[in-house]
């Protein structure tokens, strides 16, 4: 744990030095570090887990781990969380049919998650276990949000106060039945929700600084509408394949490259 705070890069010991390790080693490490102490003869540890600013697991590499809803409390400068499988992405294609049903994390939070840090700007995990996002998260640092194959309904209720963020992917959550008011977030460059089959409506948008570049939506069989005052001006990459049900179409202007409503 000393080298892991000298070198402030947890993900090197999860991701790299650990890719034989048992779970409990992988758990143990995310609990001590959620359990270090201010203790003044400790001056490594005192730092807790403001030394940790990255956390990369591949859940491809573990079998079931279990963490407490603290997991995360003390790590103050957390700005990457990172849960993937990189094997997923070959399997979506590998077996088409099958690749739109969530993924089944193997990270558990039996009883929720609390306490993400306020300076989180890139947040990315595959099949995402809780119906929601922690109530008290604070995003206003967000930059990127990817949940894409998670299982929840929503994300939060009303506007998403994410001024920073430039991509949101949710991907293949087919139970994801309303996305939150981005208005407050003009930077957006990229909204990957394909395959949302349960979604109904698209988010409202910011008014002014409309940066939305590419928008993914094909799949979404359920998809109503668009808010009426919407209007794209910068999008190259506009993916409406197989939204069948949409009765109002957005206003839409600038160079588009690719134009798919088939």
């Amino acid at each position: 744990m000393n080298t892991l705070l000298k070198e402030n890069r947890l993900e090197d010991v999860v991701d790299k030095r650990c890719t034989e390790a048992d779970l409990e080693t992988v758990e143990a490490i995310l609990e001590i570090a959620a359990s270090c102490t201010d203790a003044d003869d400790r001056p490594l540890m005192n730092q807790g887990t403001n030394a940790v600013q990255g956390i990369v697991l591949d859940m491809s590499k573990i079998k079931d781990m279990r963490l407490s809803p603290q997991a995360f409390k003390k790590m103050y400068n957390l700005r990457l969380l990172k849960f993937s499988d990189p094997t997923w992405i070959v399997e979506q294609f590998m077996d088409y049919p099958n690749s739109h049903s969530p993924y089944h994390s193997k990270v558990y939070l039996r009883e929720g998650l609390s306490d993400l840090s306020d300076k989180l700007r890139s947040f990315i995990w595959l099949g995402y276990p809780l119906p929601a996002l922690p109530s008290n998260f604070n995003p206003d640092n967000l930059v990127e949000l990817d949940l894409r194959r998670s299982n929840f309904e929503r994300l939060w209720e009303d506007t998403m106060h994410a001024p920073k963020l430039k991509w949101l992917v949710l991907s293949y959550c087919t139970r994801l039945t309303k996305i939150p008011d981005l208005s407050e977030s003009p930077l957006i460059e990229v909204i990957d929700i394909r395959y949302c089959s349960s979604l109904l409506d698209f988010p409202p948008l910011a008014q002014h600084g409309n940066n939305l570049c590419d928008l993914f939506l094909q799949g979404c069989k359920s998809l109503r509408s668009f808010p009426s005052d919407i209007h794209f001006e910068s999008l190259s990459y506009f993916v409406l394949r197989g939204c069948n049900n949409i009765t109002k179409f957005p206003e839409i202007s600038g160079n588009i490259t690719r134009l798919d409503l088939s």
